[in-house]
């Protein structure tokens, strides 16, 4: 388990019915300094840990921080027709330690 919290506010922003856009702010911490640990359990029932479940740099890690970063994202879902639409997102991950990561999305929903 990795401890993770995240808080953080979205806009949204409708400018027309089949359109909605947002962006978000969420920020993302640790439950403790030790919860960025994979843990394994060894024959006496005792627990260790196996290392880092999110690394960030050798000469930075992310180990032992007490947050993980800021995460900005925007997003947007266009509807096509009733229960089919269109949604793009982008996201970035800027960690305590280690560098800024990005992540975009583009799918077609169906909702039944």
């Amino acid at each position: 388990m990795t401890g993770l919290w995240t808080a953080g506010t979205y806009v949204t922003y409708n400018p027309v019915k089949a359109l909605t856009l947002s962006a978000g702010y969420l920020h993302i911490g640790f439950s403790r300094k030790t919860a960025n640990c994979a843990y394994v359990a060894d024959s006496s029932s005792n627990s260790s840990c196996f290392g880092p479940l999110f690394l960030g740099k050798i000469t930075n890690p992310v180990a032992g921080k007490a947050t993980l970063g800021d995460e900005f994202d925007l997003k947007a879902i266009y509807q096509i027709w009733t229960g089919f639409s269109l949604r793009g997102s982008a996201s970035w991950l800027i960690p305590s330690a280690g560098d800024t990561a990005g992540k975009y999305l583009m799918y077609l929903w169906y909702e039944f």
